[in-house]
């Protein structure tokens, strides 16, 4: 299974190391984290993490875990869109850490 992270900027790298902690796995562990990206990003901020590509050139798998990695409320829209279009589903992911106040 691999943890796809559609936006490789800051907040996308942040999401691959809460994903990397819900599913136990080491930041260093290759080819479990790949992000894809619609910019000229070729490079990711952790050697381990692949940038595989943009959207539009990137192949899918039915077991893949798409994430969406942008923090931007648009961005975001945008790329759900493009997702659903496709028939593929994204991902939710609460940390094991998160705290949510009882007076919330």
């Amino acid at each position: 299974m691999r943890s796809i992270i559609y936006g490789a900027g800051s907040f996308g790298h942040e999401l691959a190391e809460f994903v990397c902690d819900v599913r136990k796995k080491s930041l260093d562990e290759k080819n479990f984290i790949l992000f894809i990206d619609d910019t000229d990003k070729t490079e990711s901020e952790n050697s381990a993490w692949e940038i595989a590509g943009n959207f539009e050139n990137f192949k899918f798998y039915d077991s893949d875990h798409i994430y969406i990695g942008f923090g931007d409320p648009i961005q975001r829209d945008i790329a759900f869109k493009k997702i659903k279009k496709l028939g593929l589903s994204t991902q939710s992911l609460i940390h094991p850490t998160a705290y949510i106040s009882k007076d919330c």
